[in-house]
């Protein structure tokens, strides 16, 4: 099984080379590129409010890997900065700042356990909102899948 030390290196290397902005990209043209080209070297435009979400995360019991999952997710902020679901309903709606999905909470997150998928919009709110639920519930997913099975259900 991959150590969660070696995965956090690759993960973190890929969110570092694919992510890399230029600050003067619109929304919809970051958002394309981050999902394909290779740009200039990554930096946050804001360091100070990454070291901060970065600590919240660490804080609220994040490894390394989490914290790239959630640099490959949201960029820089450290917490979900996009509307509960992204677009999705039910069992595909994507939660927190890790974005999993409701399917995922609901079946290996003790806390969401009995949810229906329904309730991602309500229930799905206290991970969504909150990187200590988000971060309780990605540690509890990454222990019982293992790193395979976390990433082939994450999406």
């Amino acid at each position: 099984m991959v150590s969660r030390s070696i995965l956090a290196v690759a993960i973190a290397s890929f969110a570092l080379s694919v992510l890399a902005l230029p600050t003067s990209l619109t929304a919809n043209t970051a958002s394309l590129l981050r999902r394909g080209a290779e740009g200039e070297p990554f930096l946050c435009p804001d360091p100070d409010g990454t070291a901060a979400g970065k600590q919240a995360l660490e804080s609220a019991g994040a490894q390394q890997v989490d914290i790239a999952i959630a640099m490959l997710e949201n960029g820089c902020a450290f917490t979900a900065t996009y509307g509960i679901g992204n677009g999705k309903t039910g069992d595909a709606a994507e939660i927190g700042v890790y974005r999993n999905n409701w399917s995922m909470l609901r079946t290996y997150c003790d806390r969401f356990k009995g949810a229906g998928p329904d309730d991602w919009s309500t229930i799905g709110q206290l991970a969504h909102n909150d990187v200590h639920v988000a971060t309780e519930c990605q540690v509890q997913l990454w222990n019982t899948l293992g790193a395979d099975q976390f990433f082939s259900l994450q999406r």
